[in-house]
């Protein structure tokens, strides 16, 4: 809708998703689940634009690693345990069909790691 509306230069890419992606995993030390669920609509939105064909808004490494880190700080209960999963299982189904350029890495799993470390299952 922002080239609808004349200002095409203004339009969020990954990079300006990711901004914001990080910004709620820096904030989200409270613990709230809000965030948790923010980060997640936040990556969303993203494949939603992408498949709706605005360029450069695919999520990439940082893109997932970002939502990771939000669910480690706000990992208290089992679906974002489960939900944090999913988000590298999702990385790793990408990859495997070539839409993702990078797999997960150690820093992904390490992230995985923290959050069942830090649930409350």
């Amino acid at each position: 809708h922002y080239a609808a509306n004349g200002i095409s230069s203004v339009r969020p890419n990954a990079r300006t998703w990711n901004a914001l992606l990080n910004g709620m995993a820096r904030a989200s030390r409270a613990r709230s689940l809000n965030y948790a669920d923010d980060a997640e609509a936040v990556l969303s939105a993203m494949f939603e634009q992408h498949h709706a064909g605005v360029q450069n808004t695919f999520p990439n490494a940082f893109s997932f690693a970002a939502v990771l880190t939000t669910f480690q700080r706000c990992a208290n209960t089992l679906s974002v345990t489960e939900r944090a999963d999913k988000i590298v299982r999702q990385m790793e189904e990408l990859h495997q069909k070539g839409f993702l350029e990078d797999p997960p890495d150690v820093y992904h799993y390490t992230i995985l790691a923290g959050v069942w470390a830090k649930s409350k299952v």
